[in-house]
């Protein structure tokens, strides 16, 4: 069966140059199309864990596109990942929809199952440094996901209408005062953060 496998992979080969990055386009606008409606066409009825499936399979075949086009592991797990960075990002600012790092995380691994097995198939077999370093870039880009979405929370609110810049919510207003209560008045005047 391996043998099987390997053979349809080097008839891949012999396709045009640039079908699979066309195909990876196509799919990145699938993945946007879904992405940018605020209930997902029922997708949103998922529930963990099954959403965080559906990322990764969306993103496996995304990246064994790029991959198939490429032949290069370490591009095709950054712009997989870049691209899912910016698409979380991107939902933040749909109404019904927000950002979601899990989601990041699903993608990554995601992809990281894609260029195993595809790297498998391909007599590229990824080692435990390869996988660690994709690892790390999945956890930077988790980490700085995060971070966005810390400090985009206090700044945008749905309103129902779509997101509108706002002042603080008081939810946040209250995490604020109570993270900083031991300052000074002086101090939390100096930072805008007097009640």
């Amino acid at each position: 069966m391996g043998k099987w496998l390997k053979k349809c992979l080097k008839a891949l080969d012999k396709l045009p140059q640039g079908l699979f990055g066309l195909l990876a386009l196509l799919w990145a606008a699938v993945i946007f199309y879904f992405s940018h409606s605020s209930n997902a066409h029922g997708v949103g009825f998922l529930v963990s864990p099954w959403d965080k499936i559906l990322h990764a399979a969306a993103y496996s075949f995304l990246t064994g596109l790029i991959y198939l086009e490429t032949r290069r592991v370490a591009l095709s797990f950054l712009l997989s990942l870049g691209y899912g960075f910016s698409d979380e990002i991107h939902q933040q600012f749909v109404p019904g929809r927000s950002l979601d790092p899990l989601d990041l995380m699903a993608d990554g691994l995601g992809a990281m199952l894609a260029l195993y097995a595809l790297g498998w198939l391909d007599q590229q077999r990824l080692n435990v440094k390869q996988l660690v370093k994709l690892l790390i870039w999945l956890m930077t880009f988790a980490w700085a996901l995060f971070v966005f979405k810390l400090s985009t929370a206090a700044m945008w609110q749905d309103t129902g209408n779509g997101i509108e810049a706002t002042t603080i919510n008081r939810e946040m207003m209250d995490t604020i005062n109570t993270v900083t209560q031991p300052l000074s008045k002086g101090t939390k005047n100096h930072l805008g953060l007097a009640n």
